[in-house]
């Protein structure tokens, strides 16, 4: 329960890669129970951004700890656009590349059904500012 002292060794957080459409490998941030059961029942919000050059922050929400305590799995797609790996990772997602950003989402979203971490209608997207186009 919320109430209760916070126990951050009941949650794990590890990156994982993707492969994107064109063989990109994506960085993906994975947060959840250590004890997590990959039977493609647990809810996931799937967050993106990749925009602007700027990295898809992860930070503390009392939100997605009240999802995690109720065994949610939050995740970070840090696609292509953003700056995660580097000015070429940002260019390689922009103006007629943009698609590669959508792409990238959708790949780590069907890998992230595919390792049985989620179900297609189990899965959310989110995306704050600019990267709400990805999702919308």
């Amino acid at each position: 329960m919320l109430g209760e002292k916070f126990d951050k060794n009941k949650f794990i957080a590890y990156q994982i890669e993707v492969n994107s459409f064109d063989g990109e490998k994506i960085p993906v941030t994975l947060i959840h129970k250590k004890n997590l059961k990959r039977d493609r029942k647990n809810k996931l919000l799937l967050n993106v951004y990749g925009f602007y050059g700027l990295n898809l922050e992860i930070e503390f929400s009392i939100v997605n700890l009240k999802a995690l305590e109720e065994n949610w799995i939050i995740g970070y797609a840090h696609v292509r656009g953003g700056n995660e790996k580097g000015s070429d990772w940002h260019r390689d997602g922009t103006v007629e590349n943009k698609y590669k950003s959508f792409m990238d989402y959708k790949s780590v979203a069907e890998e992230l059904i595919r390792l049985g971490l989620t179900h297609n209608s189990l899965l959310c997207g989110y995306g704050g500012s600019a990267g709400a186009s990805i999702v919308a």
